[in-house]
Order: structure tokens, then C-alpha cells, then sequence
């Protein structure tokens, strides 16, 4: 459905809504026309595009026509051009020269018609859109346009787009391209959220980045990034209104010993940055909130959240960024003094990579061996993901910015955060009156302890009705705590909480009943071919190997790739494709119907434990301290096996 950016994903997920989700929103809203007078559309709608990716052109006439037929909206065009597709730089190039003539948009109609844009098809839409072909030819020759490119791609990059094509419609993103009717209803109820944030802020408000700052604040950085990388086009609002912030909710962000810090100890405000070590723009964060700490009374602290592989993984080799983090993590371990001479010249430097760090790290006089062999050591791996936990609990983002807790909203250069610091400096003084005396690390800590986060008593949440009468597949001891999964094979979520209990079941001494169930989280359930796979792998008695291959492989969805695992596990594949027939596909449909309408969950995992549901983010101890809690109810029972061999 989309051609993929081949680049790692972020390790949360992010803004992006997939576009079949979009079809089956319920409801219309009128169609907002333009209003004389307005100085922009009320929605902004930003396509990014490959001009190579076949995708691509498959949207590019759904979106363009939608936006002629809706007043109130503009489409703009970013460039995201991947790596395997060697035409689709220059083509966007091309296209960036058409927009200094004012045809773009003439220019991509013209250009994919043809089902390659080489450089004879480059011609040809030139000439059909009436550009200038010398001028197109000088600036696609300079190296100016290149860097344009380049510069939009980062962009794009920085906001966490990982396919194309995607596009954001007021704010808030769509991967893939949806059916006209679902970008109709898209735009429409775009307009409808910028005509109440015109209500509340102004007629000239910049709706489209309010918008954003109430959904994700913490992409408040990276959407400025975006807005100022397509040049050529209409002047960024920043340029003529500056951006506020504000300070939003308080969420208990604690600071840790592995944070990089820098700054007095006892100062009466801290900002922590999640940040990302590979991203551009969160360097431009943090050396903004360095220069504040040079004029307020301010600490900063940094929390290291690497993105993820493509599958959603945190593997040592698998991302650059996981590298970088456990280095700098490691350095804050055994070398903390030497921390704020590292976040400052990390604050100067493009993305980092795990030679940059042990170069830094020489320069600093640290040992780069005995870093090196700190970061492998597992006490950095657990900070990185203890960093990475804090932020799903507080629902924050690479990016976000918390001031004594308070969720900043908005850019670190945005207006307000001075009298923010002010307010926040005089609450921290009332605190530390009323705790005679005690550091100021308690201070904070008993300010943000005030503040909100997903509870941490995951198990006392919910305790809904059994789930005896479902279809469960037992795989795995016939004693012992139940722990039934309920997964979807394509979910990244579903296979970190796969091999956690898997971890569990043959590193422990505790007996486990493990049941798995296949479930889809899309829209269209009937339509998984993996679900179908396990179901009758499992008829066959291979279904927990069938599982561990699927949560494997890049497409589990792929029938060939199934047909593969089908042979490694010396099953018979025309038994299996008899086997496979709709009833197994009726089997994952029902499965996923009921659990949705008892648990009243949109997504997998599903992870029950007893008979209690387990929410929040996933852990590994408090997984285990729960399976032991139930342990003491059962009969006493023989160790579990330790092998998960069929």
C-alpha cells in the first residue's frame, strides 16, 4: 500500500493513522467554503511524495482532486525521495524548480503520466507544464537544489514519516492514500477543529500548528522543521506572528542517575528533553534549552529515546541511534562529570553515530575501550529502556519538553517560557519553604511526584469478565499461572510481548500455562493471512513454531513467505493449503470481534494474566512479580519446561 522509507521507525507510535481506519469514521460535517478576507485556507494539507514510487502516483490525483473541490483547503507538496529508487531525487529536484515558477502541481501531472521519470519524461512534462527550461535547467543544475531536496526530506524525516505516500491534513497525519470519500470527511473535519480554534484564538491564529500543539506538542520542533524546509512557497506563519507555548499538565518525570545533566544541581527549575539522538531538529531543542540554562536559573536534563528498527526492535546492531544512546548513557554512568561538556557538543553536532561518541568521549579524556565495554555492560540497556518507559507512562514523545513536570507545549523557542520558568522558579521556592531546607533534587521530587502517569499497578485495573469461552490455542504446560496472548503476527507491540513471556517461560523457575490467540488490529480482521497461518499451523502441531517464524519475518501478511515456514517446519504444504481455507480467517475475525466487545480495546497486545488484564506499557519485571503474585493461589506444581519445542 505504501512505499517504505528505508529508515528506523520511532519507538511509540506516532501521529500517523492508517487510512482504511479513516474510511470507516462515522459522521459527516458540512463542507466549510473559503471566507472573504481569510489570509490563508483553514486547512493545510502537506502531501509527502516520492515521484518514483508507484503509490505515490496513485495518490497524488485523490489528494489534488479533493483539494480543488474543497475551498477551505491548500495542498502542498513536500519531497521525500527514498534511496532504492534512483530517479526519484532528481524528479523532485525538477519539481522543487517547478515550484519557483509557480507549477508544481502542473508539473507532477505532466510528470506521472509516464511510468518512469527519467530524464526524457523530466522534458516532457517541463514542456507540457509550460515551464521555463533553461531556468528549470540552471537551478536544477545548482547546488542549491539539491540541498532544497535534502532539506525537505530531513523535514519530512524529522516528523517520523516512515512511508510515502503520507500526507498531514490539518495536523494530523494519514499514511497511505484513502478513498476519496474518507479525505472528504478527513477535510472536512479538519476545517471544522480550525474554525473552533479560530473561535477561541483569533481569526489570524495559526490553527494548523494549534492544532498540532493540542495532539503532540512535542512535534511542535519538528513541524516548524518541516514548515521551514519547503522554501519557495507561502511564508511560513512564524515569520510574521511568533509561535506560544504554555505549560500543560504535570506528569511525574523522574531524574535518574543515567540522565545526562548539566547545570547547578540545586537550580529551581529542570528541563528535561526527551530526545533522540539521531535527530536533527532535537539537537536545535537542546541547544536551546542550554542557552536558557546560561540566562535562568535552570538544570537540563536529557533522556535518551533511540528509535526503533523497521519491526519495532531495540536490538544492539539493529539501530544506529540504540548505540549512540547506550554509549552517552554509559558515559553519564561512570564519567558524570564530564556529561555537560558531552550534551553540549552534542547540542552542536548533526546526528550522531556510535564513532562520534567514542571520538567525543577521547576528547573529554575518557577511555573510548572502557566506554565501549560500558555500554555493552547491561546496566546502560536498562537505563535506555527505564527512559523509554518513563515516556510511554507519560505519554510523551522524542521531542517533548517537561519543565518541574509541567509538559511544555510548544518549541523551546517559543514565546512565554521565560514568565513559564518564572512561575515555575516561585512554586519550586513555596515547595522548598515548606520542606525546610531539603536539596533540591527532593524538592523535585516532590513536586513531580504530584503529576500524573499511567499507574503502575497495572494488575488492579481492570478485572473484566473470564474469557473462558473464547477460541485460545494451548501451547506451552498444562500447570501453572494462565498467561494468555492475544496477538497480531504484523504488530511490532504484539512481538515484544511474545518473546517477553517467552523469556519468562524458559528463564525462570516459575510454571506457566501459556495460551495464544490470533487477533487483527486493523480494520478489515477477516483479511490476515498470518492469523490464518498460526491457526492452522497449529492444527498441524506446529503452532508455537509457526508463531516464533511470523513475529520474525518482515511480512508476515505474505503468502509466500508463509509457504516458506511451512517447508522449514517439514509441514506438508498441499495438507496446509487445504487446510487454509476461510474458516481459519472466520476464526481470527471472531476471536478479534469478542475481545474487542468485552475489553473495549482498539489494540494488541492482549495480555491477560489470571484473570486479569494487563495494560500499560510492557515490562518484564512487573510481568513476572504479577505471574508470582497469582503463583502463591495455585497448587503447588512441578518447574516449567524448558524447552518451547512443539
Amino acid at each position: 500500500m505504501r512505499c517504505a522509507v528505508l529508515l528506523a521507525s520511532l519507538v511509540f507510535a506516532a501521529v500517523w493513522q492508517v487510512a482504511p481506519a479513516l474510511a470507516a469514521s462515522p459522521g459527516t460535517v458540512p463542507a466549510t467554503p473559503a471566507v472573504a478576507g481569510e489570509a490563508r485556507p483553514l486547512v493545510t494539507v502537506r502531501l509527502f511524495l516520492d515521484l518514483e514510487c508507484p503509490y505515490s502516483r496513485q495518490a497524488w490525483p485523490v489528494y489534488r482532486d479533493a483539494v480543488k473541490g474543497f475551498p477551505a483547503a491548500e495542498l502542498l507538496v513536500h519531497h521525500l525521495p527514498l534511496s532504492r529508487h534512483r530517479h526519484a531525487v532528481p524528479a523532485a529536484m525538477a519539481a522543487v524548480a517547478a515550484r519557483q515558477q509557480g507549477k508544481e502541481a502542473e508539473f507532477i501531472d505532466a510528470l506521472l503520466r509516464d511510468p518512469v521519470p527519467d530524464s526524457d519524461a523530466l522534458a516532457r512534462a517541463a514542456r507540457v507544464a509550460g515551464l521555463d527550461g533553461d531556468a528549470l535547467a540552471r537551478f536544477v543544475q545548482a547546488p542549491q537544489a539539491a540541498a532544497q531536496v535534502e532539506r525537505e526530506r530531513q523535514a519530512g524525516l524529522a516528523f517520523g514519516i516512515q512511508a510515502t505516500p503520507s500526507a498531514l491534513v490539518g495536523g494530523r497525519g494519514i499514511a497511505g492514500s484513502p478513498p476519496p470519500e474518507a479525505l472528504l470527511r478527513a477535510l472536512q473535519g479538519a476545517a471544522q477543529s480550525a474554525r473552533t480554534l479560530q473561535a477561541e484564538a483569533g481569526p489570524n491564529a495559526d490553527v494548523e500548528r494549534l492544532g498540532l500543539l493540542r495532539g503532540t506538542p512535542e512535534f511542535a520542533g519538528a513541524f516548524d522543521a518541516l514548515r521551514g524546509g519547503r522554501v519557495a512557497g507561502r511564508a511560513p506563519v512564524a515569520a510574521t506572528a511568533p509561535s506560544t507555548g504554555r505549560l500543560g499538565d504535570r506528569w511525574r518525570v523522574a531524574i535518574g542517575s543515567s540522565d545526562l545533566a548539566a547545570g547547578k544541581s540545586e537550580a529551581r527549575v529542570t528541563a528535561v528533553l526527551l530526545l533522540d539522538p539521531t535527530s536533527a531538529w532535537h539537537m536545535g531543542q537542546l541547544r536551546e534549552l542550554l542557552a536558557l540554562q546560561a540566562r535562568h536559573d535552570v538544570r537540563t536534563v536529557v533522556k535518551l529515546l533511540p528509535r526503533a528498527d523497521a519491526r519495532g526492535r531495540l536490538e544492539r546492531g539493529q539501530s544506529a541511534g540504540l548505540d549512540v544512546a547506550l554509549l552517552l548513557t554509559a558515559a553519564a554512568q561512570g564519567w558524570p562529570e564530564v556529561a555537560p561538556k558531552l550534551l553540549a557538543a552534542l547540542s552542536q553536532r548533526p546526528p550522531m553515530t556510535g564513532a562520534d561518541v567514542e571520538a567525543l568521549a577521547a576528547a573529554q579524556g575518557m577511555d573510548p575501550v572502557a566506554l565501549r565495554k560500558a555500554a555493552e555492560a547491561p546496566a546502560a540497556t536498562v537505563a535506555v529502556q527505564q527512559g523509554i518507559a518513563l515516556a510511554e507512562r507519560v505519554d510523551a514523545w522524542p521531542g517533548a519538553i517537561f519543565l518541574n513536570g509541567r509538559r511544555w507545549l510548544g518549541h523551546a523557542l517559543d514565546t512565554g517560557l521565560a514568565p513559564a520558568i518564572d512561575s515555575l522558579r516561585a512554586e519550586f521556592q513555596s515547595q522548598a519553604a515548606r520542606m525546610r531546607g531539603q536539596p533540591a533534587a527532593k524538592v523535585y521530587a516532590a513536586l513531580v511526584d504530584q503529576g500524573r502517569w499511567r499507574s503502575d499497578a497495572d494488575l488492579d485495573l481492570h478485572a473484566p469478565e473470564t474469557l473462558g469461552d473464547l477460541a485460545s490455542l494451548p501451547e506451552l504446560g498444562s500447570v501453572g499461572v494462565p498467561v494468555h496472548l492475544f496477538v497480531d503476527f504484523a504488530s511490532p507491540h504484539s512481538r515484544a510481548a511474545f518473546f517477553m513471556v517467552r523469556r519468562l517461560v524458559t528463564s525462570t523457575e516459575m510454571p506457566i500455562r501459556l495460551r495464544m490467540s490470533s487477533i487483527a488490529s486493523s480494520s478489515e480482521p477477516c483479511v490476515t493471512p498470518s492469523g490464518a497461518a498460526f491457526v492452522v499451523a497449529h492444527r498441524m502441531g506446529k503452532g508455537m513454531a509457526m508463531a516464533e517464524l511470523l513475529f520474525e519475518a518482515r511480512s508476515p501478511n505474505q503468502w509466500q513467505a508463509i509457504f516458506g515456514f511451512v517447508k522449514k517446519l517439514r509441514l506438508k504444504l498441499g495438507d496446509f493449503q487445504k487446510t487454509v481455507d476461510h474458516e481459519s480467517t472466520r476464526e481470527v475475525a471472531r476471536t478479534t470481534a469478542r475481545v474487542k466487545s468485552r475489553l473495549d480495546m482498539a489494540d494488541e497486545p492482549v495480555l491477560y494474566i489470571g484473570d486479569r488484564l494487563y495494560v500499560g506499557p510492557l515490562d518484564e519485571a512487573r510481568i513476572e512479580r504479577a505471574i508470582r503474585l497469582l503463583q502463591h493461589s495455585l497448587p503447588s506444581v512441578p518447574a516449567a519446561p524448558r524447552s518451547l519445542s512443539d
